[in-house]
């Protein structure tokens, strides 16, 4: 019960939502009959909308994400095959993965240069590798299924692993930075201005609301 309430207090209930209707839709698509597919995307849009509500400030940056799992997914799937056509693709894909995959760094660490306190970001690029990997293996192993309907293990663990994984890499930008450019009194966006110190010509960033202060 405390690790629940943990998860709840750090997520949010919109954050918890997000986790349970995505596994939700996972345990649905596994059904593979026509009610499954129904549910699946049933609760893969609950599941969205959740991501919506508890992840507003960078609700995008989700979208990011659908498509380093839809590209880097596919990559991985074309590169189970030998001939050049798929070799081809597979690589395509990847690459654009890695290009969103390293737009979603930079612009992270841009937005968190702007803040007054730099919080760390080691354990937001390993989840975000994680996520890249496990997509890679998730639609793998699903095409092997398609060829000799092998168990869905390695699948089943890589869904997991990706909705896990995804959450955290939103929930830091969120939490741990995009609400610390945010004016508590106004909720509007703090403007940022690098000023140098007369003395020492350190340059620091002020934060500044353009409604409060004139």
């Amino acid at each position: 019960m405390d690790a629940v309430r943990f998860v709840r207090e750090k997520l949010g209930l919109y954050g918890v939502g997000a986790i349970v209707f995505f596994l939700f839709s996972l345990c649905s698509g596994l059904l593979g009959t026509l009610l499954g597919r129904a549910l699946w995307v049933l609760f893969g849009a609950l599941a969205l909308g959740c991501v919506y509500k508890a992840f507003h400030n960078v609700w995008k940056y989700g979208l990011w994400l659908i498509g380093i799992y839809v590209f880097s997914g596919t990559g991985g799937y074309f590169l189970t095959y030998h001939d050049a056509m798929h070799l081809a693709g597979g690589l395509v894909c990847e690459l654009i993965s890695i290009f969103i995959l390293l737009s979603l760094i930079y612009t992270v660490i841009d937005m968190r240069e702007k803040t007054k306190h730099k919080h760390p970001l080691g354990l937001w690029f390993l989840s975000l590798l994680i996520f890249f990997v496990f997509a890679n293996l998730s639609l793998s192993d699903w095409s092997y299924w398609l060829i000799d309907k092998s168990p869905l293990y390695l699948y089943t663990f890589s869904e997991i692993m990706i909705i896990c994984s995804g959450v955290y890499v939103l929930w830091v930008p969120q939490v741990k930075i995009s609400v610390r450019n945010v004016c508590p009194v106004c909720d509007c966006e703090l403007r940022v201005d690098k000023r140098s110190c007369p003395s020492c010509n350190e340059t620091e960033n002020f934060f500044w609301c353009r409604k409060g202060e004139h």
